[in-house]
């Protein structure tokens, strides 16, 4: 395997969305205006957004039904988890007492996750998880941190579609589906909270 192949994989890797959720959540955290969420609200949003889709991973072999349908059947489970999450999250800051960035992110993640789905199975174009995931960071980060991370984040969103494309998992027009899904719900969640 080549090298360039290697590196791909390793952002690919890096870059799933439970991961670049997680990673928004703590950045914002520790280095977003204080207070940004109490920590237990930060401990649940990252349950509920981060942990609950990761899960999908390691269930995948002990689930009869995705056992051996290989990356399409990860892919299906991955969208499964997330939306259990992703609802659970949304339920928890509709319910809840919560800061409005963490309502916010929680909101923009499930309408993201929604419109992906609708882009996926009802409009047929297949849009790209990863690149709805690097985009939602990008846009939460210049709001809560100002345009000093915009730079970083181009970079990182430009690292992750060229781990794409490399690994030709995904076209060009996939990631552009992906993150107007990103764009739109984080809109949307904005816009009304």
């Amino acid at each position: 395997m080549k090298i360039k192949e290697r590196l791909a994989k390793l952002i690919r890797i890096l870059s799933v969305p439970p991961v670049m959720v997680a990673g928004l959540l703590l950045i914002l955290y520790f280095f977003g205006s204080q207070p940004f969420a109490k920590p237990l609200e930060l401990g649940i949003s990252l349950v509920l957004l981060g942990l609950v889709p990761l899960l999908a991973y390691p269930m995948q072999p002990l689930l009869p039904a995705y056992r051996s349908g290989g990356r399409e059947a990860q892919r299906k489970l991955a969208f499964l988890f997330t939306g259990v999450g992703y609802t659970l999250a949304l339920i928890y800051v509709l319910a809840v007492p919560v800061s409005t960035a963490i309502r916010a992110i929680c909101v923009s993640y499930f309408l993201s996750a929604l419109f992906l789905t609708l882009c996926n199975k009802v409009l047929h174009r297949r849009a790209s998880g990863h690149a709805c995931s690097a985009a939602g960071p990008l846009l939460f980060f210049v709001r809560y941190l100002g345009w000093g991370a915009l730079l970083p984040c181009v970079i990182g969103a430009a690292l992750i579609a060229w781990a794409s494309l490399t690994l030709r998992r995904h076209t060009p027009g996939e990631l552009l589906w992906g993150t107007l899904c990103s764009v739109a719900g984080f809109a949307l969640a904005v816009t009304f909270i």
